[in-house]
């Protein structure tokens, strides 16, 4: 036994026995909390006082084991719930960082991806136009160009080859392979949001429209806001 535990009523009793009885009784109680063991050779006076105050012992020590078990349980219980909140914390955490890692990968590849198809479409457009302008040896013509077709651009509209032909072509006839008149043709069509070039001619007239905004006519009221390269 760890402790020594009995009722305090106990020691009424003990004022009845002489003191070489009572430190028998002392004695007993050392024995039997240390070892287990009885002494045999005992007075019977100290031997029923003792007897009272063993089952005191017995049931205090008992008490006091079950309690310690519980504590144990208790404390195991909880060390495990601490355990398992531990590894089920470091499951989500791993859990978040794997779909981190996993979200930050996808974005990245989207980045990539998206990068090689703009890259792809540009060098296909600067291609394009290089193709398709290397033929003329005026600058200016060759700036028309390339102004249109990054204003096409811009509203979301690209040429096909066949497209960019007819369009060059058009855009000669209509400056007659004149770059500056060419240039000018351009830069009317894009200030006035035009989807198409039409030729330089002082007698149009400027009017409004509620729905195209900007429009050119010429003297036979012919309108160039619609169609066009």
């Amino acid at each position: 036994m760890k402790f020594v535990n009995f009722q305090t009523d106990r020691l009424k009793n003990v004022g009845l026995l002489s003191d070489a009885e009572a430190g028998k009784v002392l004695k007993m109680m050392a024995q039997y909390a240390s070892s287990g063991n009885v002494p045999d050779d005992v007075p019977p006076v100290s031997a029923i006082l003792f007897q009272a105050i063993q089952e005191d012992m017995e049931y205090f020590d008992t008490k006091y084991s079950k309690r310690c078990e519980t504590n144990k349980r208790i404390a195991k219980e909880r060390d495990e719930a601490r355990k398992e909140n531990e590894r089920s914390t470091n499951v989500v955490r791993t859990l978040n960082e794997r779909n981190t890692n996993v979200e930050r990968t996808l974005n990245e590849r989207s980045l990539n991806r998206k990068e090689k198809i703009e890259n792809r479409k540009d060098n296909k457009d600067k291609s394009l136009i290089e193709k398709t302008i290397s033929f003329s040896d005026d600058a200016r013509m060759n700036e028309a160009i390339t102004r249109w077709l990054a204003y096409k651009k811009e509203r979301g509209q690209t040429y096909k080859p066949t497209g960019l032909k007819a369009f060059i072509t058009r855009l000669g006839n209509l400056s007659g392979g004149n770059g500056e008149v060419a240039l000018k043709i351009v830069e009317q069509s894009m200030a006035n949001n035009y989807s198409g070039v039409f030729p330089l001619n002082s007698n149009r007239a400027v009017t409004n429209t509620p729905d195209m905004g900007v429009v050119l006519q010429d003297s036979n009221n012919k309108d160039y806001s619609k169609g066009g390269w």
